[in-house]
């Protein structure tokens, strides 16, 4: 878990949201709830996707906050994870 400045995540984009989630974590903010960090994941290209935590995002954003705990994942490709796995099961001939 990182604490990440919202500024990292600029571009960033949130899906549709919807009112009832925004209220909960406002009202969860207000009385000083621990919420959840939200999920990012790095694409092997690089690229930043949010998986879960769009309406945490989206409120930290309006709220001004300077940054937001994530939980990075980053993703390695397929190939890699081939070449861990038959590491040393080579077949000598």
């Amino acid at each position: 878990l990182h604490d990440t400045p919202l500024s990292h995540l600029e571009g960033v984009p949130v899906r549709t949201l919807d009112t009832a989630n925004i209220t909960s974590i406002k009202d969860a903010r207000r009385t000083k709830k621990k919420l959840p960090p939200i999920d990012i994941e790095v694409t092997e290209q690089g690229r930043i996707q949010l998986g879960d935590g769009h309406h945490r995002l989206a409120v930290a954003r309006k709220a001004g906050d300077p940054s937001i705990t994530v939980r990075w994942h980053f993703r390695k490709s397929l190939t890699a994870d081939i070449e861990e796995l038959i590491k040393g099961h080579e077949v000598k001939g």
